[in-house]
């Protein structure tokens, strides 16, 4: 999964990922703790590739948050402002791209990372 480079990761983001790491050792037996770079790196790749997962309260109401999700798979696809794929839930809890238009032979799978129905200029600040 990607790593962020150091360089490129917000000062208050990277002091987040280490508070974080700090409070793993609560929830961790002994034999299960890793340093603080490790974790706080692990962190990173999880931010990094993890997905915000949408679906109704009950069918045909709107999409509303449910989770966030990590999928190896899915952290794959490049993301396009103007993506022909989605990611979604099936009735199985599990998540799968689908297109969501027209996608010729050879053509690329593109995905959105940001929620679609934000504003224009708040998903160009994320």
């Amino acid at each position: 999964l990607f790593s962020p480079p150091e360089e490129e990761v917000p000062e208050q983001l990277a002091s987040n990922f280490l508070a974080m790491a700090q409070q793993a050792r609560f929830f961790l037996g002994a034999h299960a703790r890793l340093g603080l770079a490790e974790t706080s790196g692990l962190l990173g790749r999880a931010y990094c590739n993890s997905l915000t997962l949408y679906a109704p309260a009950e069918p045909g109401d709107p999409l509303r948050e449910v989770g966030v999700g990590v999928s190896a798979s899915i952290a794959m696809f490049n993301h396009s402002c103007s993506p022909n794929a989605a990611w979604e839930i099936d009735s199985s809890g599990c998540l799968r791209v689908v297109t969501t238009a027209e996608v010729l032979a050879g053509d690329e799978l593109r995905i959105t990372y940001t929620d679609p129905r934000q504003p224009a200029a708040t998903r160009r600040a994320r």
